[in-house]
């Protein structure tokens, strides 16, 4: 993910100077980070078999990238450099160097998931699940309304009374609607579809499947397909287009007409005798449909 929040790399050590914190007055609060609640899968990422590597740095240069702190009370909440901390934990550090700031709840959040994803390769989902939580935290909403909010914004049915338009450009660089076009059908893709565009698939393959509800029987028939090869984009959505004219209770003549469409594309693949009697068919019908102009 790109993130531009101009404030990260300041507050992670262009102002001010480390200071040293006692390792037992930094309070861990562990399911507030990326790593631990999905948004970045890792098996087990603070276990001392996992951080190996980094323990053997700590052990010979110490901790390099002071940790990120704010104070509350009497303690000091960790926002970011959960991984250095346990290192420092298990070489056994007394004390380790901390940047301490004030900031809110929210902006603690996302602090913490920005740094964070900023050390991982995202893929195109974790992103756009990544840039959700971000943007629900600026909200002070639930991630699963972002997509909402923003769509009543964008059409003009909601006031942009919270900035959402200028934070989304400052911290991503895209205007809201290329956020909306790019990244939230992403997220309307079910596991299985957004394992295939992780797997290769081209979204915009995939793209088309959004029309149906994510539980429809068919939905998942043609996503097999879609893997298998035997779907072009056009013969997709004109299978689609078919499904969707069922569902909204076409005549049988305009059901019939759906169906045609999807199937001319495979005329192509006709030989011989077939072939010719397809030709004749269709020539009857063109026929017939002059008749009525």
């Amino acid at each position: 993910m790109s993130s531009s929040l101009p404030s990260l790399s300041d507050i992670m050590g262009v102002e001010g100077h480390p200071s040293l914190l006692p390792l037992p007055q930094i309070q861990v609060v562990s399911e507030r980070n990326p790593r631990r609640i999905g948004m970045l899968p890792e098996d087990n990422p603070f276990e001392e078999s996992v951080l190996s590597e980094l323990i053997d740095s700590v052990r010979e240069h110490g901790i390099l990238q002071p940790l990120l702190v704010r104070k509350i009370d009497s303690k000091y909440q960790l926002i970011a450099g959960e991984r250095r901390y346990n290192a420092a934990r298990f070489v056994g550090l007394k004390e380790v160097p901390v940047l301490i700031r004030e900031m809110t709840d929210a902006e603690a959040q996302i602090f913490a998931i920005v740094e964070n994803a900023q050390r991982k390769n995202l893929n195109l989902v974790q992103d756009a699940l990544i840039g959700r939580q971000i943007i629900a935290l600026h909200l002070d909403i639930q991630p699963e309304q972002v997509g909402a909010y923003l769509t009543a914004i964008h059409t003009g049915r909601r006031p942009d009374d919270r900035n959402v338009s200028a934070f989304i450009a400052r911290v991503f660089g895209n205007t809201l609607s290329t956020w909306l076009n790019s990244r939230l059908p992403l997220l309307k893709l079910t596991e299985s579809e957004q394992q295939a565009l992780l797997n290769g698939v081209p979204f915009v393959l995939l793209k088309p499947l959004l029309k149906l509800d994510p539980d429809h029987p068919e939905r998942s028939q043609l996503l097999k397909r879609i893997e298998a090869g035997e779907l072009t984009t056009q013969e997709l959505k004109a299978e689609i287009e078919r499904l969707v004219g069922r569902n909204r209770s076409v005549s049988p003549m305009q059901q019939l007409g759906l169906e045609t469409k999807m199937l001319l594309p495979k005329l192509s693949s006709l030989q011989g005798s077939d072939l010719k009697r397809a030709e004749r068919l269709l020539k009857e019908l063109n026929q017939l449909l002059g008749k009525l102009s």
